[in-house]
């Protein structure tokens, strides 16, 4: 514990862990916006594609200087964008096709040229493998200096464009429809999804960058529907990891940062996937157990009033139902006044009949809807209308019998039930 206390009056450490958080959060919220265009593989494409730029810029000032690194890293991600667009327009390649080749391109000549830097001689050559997978405890404060004005720059520039991106993001057409250029806004944003790579080359590493871009929004959209959740919820998370990584990278400094920075939001995207409101396993699990009990409870019913529709029979002895309830079927049918228990015997009551008749009639306008409009055989038509009858609304219905013409028979020539 005491060596940990040391690490936190580090003077640089506080520094170190504040820069990096922002710049992380930054980069996701950049990443958020790429996430909803779709655009995830252009991320990956481009943190590897300027590795030239990184080991170039070192070459070029001959030391490790943060500001001619960051340039040489977006001006070789601005070309890894044009090139890729380029090559699809111009040839037959798919855009995923061209991301691979120049990404592969990129990223080998990148390597090529680690290579001369670690065997040129010049200071800090050794640490350059940070470009690779982060380390956030060799930033200097003049380093963070450099990384959060790009970052503040691009701050900026996402909240000028926010309007236009929020249209664009999920409704193309109406961006275009009204007179939004959108060519030009995906030339921005491509921009800024350089610049937000390029800022967190040294903090996460060039190798893990796309993780950082991507996950933290992959994460949020599975917790928020709307955008400006989305994008608090993936700056915080993004910035969280961050921070466990920084903190990791002081108190272990021979253990890179990105990795453990990839995985927190990894073990956050778990958690997520199974807790969310939105999409987790969980509410998924608990909404199918609800549908299996509303099914149970209707075609329980159902029973009963087709049995009545056959003989005019109210009173049933439960042991002799071809298909005897659950306790919780039975206790649903009980609260909710559609039958009448004594013993053994159940008594269908006026509720259940109306309920029963609701669900029959549901049933039968599927089948003569999947018969007339879709021009299912009459024998191939119940199955599916024992699926839909459960999701039919009042909405749907009233739309179903106009549609119909109000029909008196279904398929199999039964009577369609309606309210006397």
């Amino acid at each position: 514990m005491d060596s940990l206390w040391t690490y936190f009056n580090h003077p640089n450490f506080w520094w170190v862990l504040a820069g990096t958080t922002f710049l992380s959060a930054i980069s996701a919220l950049v990443g958020t916006f790429t996430y909803l265009q779709r655009k995830s593989l252009m991320g990956d494409a481009i943190a590897h594609g300027i590795l030239p730029g990184v080991a170039g810029g070192f070459l070029l000032a001959g030391e490790k200087n943060a500001l001619i690194i960051m340039i040489g890293a977006i001006v070789w991600g601005l070309l890894t964008v044009s090139s890729i667009d380029w090559i699809s327009r111009k040839t037959h390649l798919q855009n995923s096709t061209a991301m691979a080749v120049v990404l592969s391109a990129f990223f080998g000549l990148g390597m090529m040229l680690l290579t001369v830097v670690q065997t040129s001689g010049l200071p800090d050559a050794s640490g350059i493998n940070s470009f690779l997978f982060g380390q956030a405890a060799s930033m200097l404060p003049e380093d963070l200096l450099v990384y959060s004005v790009f970052a503040i720059v691009v701050a900026f520039v996402l909240a000028a464009i926010y309007p236009h991106l929020s249209i664009i993001s999920f409704d193309r057409a109406a961006a275009q429809s009204i007179g939004f250029n959108v060519r030009r806004i995906d030339a921005v944003l491509s921009i800024l999804v350089v610049a937000a790579t390029a800022i967190g080359i040294q903090s996460i590493g060039l190798i893990l960058m796309a993780a950082l871009l991507i996950t933290p929004a992959a994460i949020a959209r599975m917790w928020s529907s709307r955008l400006i959740g989305m994008l608090l919820f993936s700056g915080a998370i993004a910035a969280f990891a961050a921070g466990i990584g920084a903190v990791i990278s002081f108190t272990a400094p021979a253990m890179p940062t990105g990795p453990w920075i990839v995985l927190v939001l990894f073990i956050f995207t778990l958690i997520s996937m199974v807790i969310s409101p939105q999409r987790g396993l969980l509410k998924q699990f608990r909404q199918q157990k609800k549908n299996q009990n509303i099914i149970l409870r209707e075609n329980f019913i159902k029973r009963l009033y087709h049995q009545w529709e056959k003989s005019g029979q109210t009173t049933f002895i439960l042991n002799e139902l071809k298909d005897k309830p659950s306790k919780r079927t039975l206790r649903f049918a009980l609260q909710n006044d559609w039958i009448h228990q004594v013993g053994i015997t159940i008594h269908l009551s006026e509720k259940g009949l109306r309920e029963g008749r609701r669900i029959t009639r549901a049933h039968r306008l599927w089948e003569l809807y999947l018969s007339r409009t879709l021009r299912m055989r009459d024998d191939h038509v119940h199955p599916s209308a024992e699926v839909m009858e459960h999701l039919i609304g009042d909405d749907l219905e009233k739309e179903l019998l106009r549609t119909l013409g109000y029909p008196q028979t279904d398929p199999h020539q039964r009577d369609i039930p309606y309210e006397p």
